[in-house]
């Protein structure tokens, strides 16, 4: 007995991968497997297998399985025609491996054997090896992934010149903002000397003029009119330092020192200066010390000192009422470096929290109505808080509208350690070392060659030189100083001092140094220049001056730094310096 024809699993052969027809004993298509449908055509089926059109390209591996009587025979294999186009079937033994895969599978060759004896069942096996099939999977799968690469690759040189057309925008926006930094250090070291250089006739002639003897018998008008050209030409000289020291920290070109200070001395200066504004509006202005005070600290004493006048001017000038205090104390904590700290106490105006958000940002006050009321550029906080940070500490600030304000400033000691510490600080300040002497102290006694080509700057600074009982030689330029600088020397008469501005016709003073120091010149040459920006006071030293005076000059200092020299209690070569912007006295907010 056979089993049905239904319980053979003939459409379990297609896991297999290879093509299955079943066929008739008259040799007609009877069933096709999905796989050999789609390669020789749905037509197949009905039609007669020497008329099947096998692509030429594809040769089939047949095996006849007969059924009925003996077992077949081992078929030694031939190559048949199929096909109207000539392609070929190879009768024969199974593919190697076919045989094994269908045992695999479930499927025994005893099944067609023992199946209706009517039907023949042809195993036509691809003769592309199952190897061959991975093969070309794994290269259409490699296929697919270098597409995916190429695209990959080609959005990754998007991408590539994406970066380095942000990278050639940035060079480009680098050397556009190097421009621009470089053309407003130009323009201000431009408007410095420009505003500087009228400054120095407008200071020092009003310094001269209020220092005349009989002032006190002249009219009250005449002195508060000088008073007042001197008060606003010193604040006009603020205005400008304040700008240019924004400028130097935000080119990251302000240098802070760390030298051994007094605490005390700097705040006693601070107080000396600034009682005068306060007596003006009929308020007291008080120092108070909480604790001990180190005598001594490292830090700038110049900038704590310009900090401190800008906060105890801005506290009293937004007072009408009431009073002003400044605190001090020493500040240290556990892990913390030691701090000073200064609080500046006010009952002034006071401001609200949202003014407060805007009070360290330049050019910033805490209202429109502030400005037009008090005036000020809203300069000198923005400056104060990055010195102070320069310095280690920082501005902070509390403050309650209506009612005042407390502004406090910290600042770095520097280490401790066998520093004396004054108990009573108020007293050590009274002991304090007199100022040094004014201008009209000063006696010079030698002979000054004056370069120099404004004519107000040459009668003002001649005048003192003169008054101070100099002998004063005019140079309206580079060209004649140098020729009149060598012609006293080669005569055996050389002049004790040359007063050099850096800024003149015909040959500046740089290249007048240079020329001298080429020549031999061995006698100290001070700079005189209107400019003051970072840079300016190297150059002039390179150029061979030995000292160093921005205009406006002040008068006292200028006169001690050339007795320095005539007496030789300064070398040529030394540092010395007469400058004005020293003596931070305004920029207030």
């Amino acid at each position: 007995m056979h089993p049905a024809r239904d319980t053979i699993p003939v459409e379990s052969l297609t896991r297999l991968g290879t093509c299955v027809l079943v066929v008739d004993r008259a040799g007609t298509v009877q069933w096709a497997s999905e796989r050999l449908v789609r390669l020789i055509g749905p037509d197949c089926l009905g039609e007669s297998l020497d008329r099947l059109a096998v692509p030429s390209d594809r040769p089939l591996v047949a095996l006849a399985l007969t059924t009925g009587g003996d077992p077949p025979l081992p078929l030694r294999g031939a190559w048949l025609p199929a096909g109207e186009k000539g392609s070929r079937v190879f009768v024969g033994s199974p593919a190697p491996g076919v045989h094994d895969e269908m045992i695999r599978l479930g499927v025994q060759l005893d099944d067609f054997l023992q199946s209706d004896p009517w039907l023949n069942y042809l195993i036509l096996s691809d003769e592309t090896t199952a190897a061959q099939q991975d093969a070309a999977e794994r290269i259409q799968q490699l296929k697919e992934e270098r597409a995916k690469l190429a695209e990959a690759r080609d959005q990754m040189a998007d991408a590539r010149k994406a970066t380095l057309n942000m990278m050639l925008d940035l060079e480009r926006a680098r050397i556009a903002a190097e421009a621009a930094t470089k053309s407003r250090s130009e323009f201000l070291a431009n408007m410095s000397h420009e505003i500087r250089t009228p400054m120095t006739a407008i200071l020092g002639f009003t310094d001269v003029l209020l220092g005349e003897e009989g002032l006190d018998r002249a009219p009250p008008e005449r002195v508060q009119a000088l008073e007042t050209i001197q008060r606003n030409a010193q604040y006009l000289l603020s205005l400008i330092n304040d700008i240019l020291d924004l400028s130097k920290i935000e080119a990251g070109k302000l240098d802070v020192e760390r030298t051994t200070c007094s605490p005390v001395e700097v705040l006693a200066d601070v107080a000396s200066l600034m009682r005068v504004r306060a007596r003006a509006k009929n308020i007291p202005l008080t120092l108070e010390y909480s604790g001990p005070i180190p005598a001594q600290i490292q830090s700038d004493s110049i900038r704590l000192r310009q900090i401190l006048i800008n906060l105890v001017g801005n506290a009293i000038k937004f007072t009408e009422t009431g009073g002003v205090r400044v605190a001090a104390c020493l500040v240290q904590s556990l892990g913390e470096p030691p701090r000073l700290r200064f609080d500046v106490i006010d009952t002034g105006i006071g401001m609200t929290p949202e003014q407060l958000t805007r009070l360290f940002l330049p050019f910033t006050q805490a209202d429109s109505s502030t400005t037009k009321r008090f005036g000020g550029t809203g300069l000198g906080l923005t400056i104060s808080k990055r010195l102070a940070v320069m310095l280690g500490g920082d501005v902070t600030v509390i403050s309650t509208r209506g009612k005042g304000s407390t502004f406090s400033v910290t600042v770095e000691t520097g280490p401790l350690d066998g520093v004396a510490m004054l108990e009573d600080p108020a007293e050590a300040a009274t002991r304090r070392k007199p100022p040094p002497g004014t201008a009209l102290c000063v006696k010079l006694d030698g002979r000054i060659l004056l370069a120099e080509d404004g004519p107000d700057n040459q009668r003002l600074i001649a005048f003192l030189l003169k008054k101070a009982g100099a002998e004063v030689t005019l140079a309206e330029n580079g060209q004649i100083a140098l020729e009149r600088a060598l012609a006293a020397r080669d005569q055996g008469n050389p002049f004790d001092v040359i007063l050099m501005d850096m800024q003149m016709p015909v040959m500046d003073g740089y290249t007048a140094t240079e020329r001298l120091r080429g020549a031999g010149y061995d006698r100290p040459i001070v700079a005189l220049t209107a400019h003051a920006m970072e840079g300016d006071e190297q150059k002039c030293r390179a150029a061979g001056c030995d000292g160093y005076a921005t205009k406006p000059i002040d008068q006292a200092e200028l006169l001690r730094t050339i007795a320095g020299y005539l007496t030789g209690s300064t070398e040529a070569g030394a540092p010395a310096a007469a400058a004005r912007p020293k003596q931070r006295g305004g920029g207030e907010t």
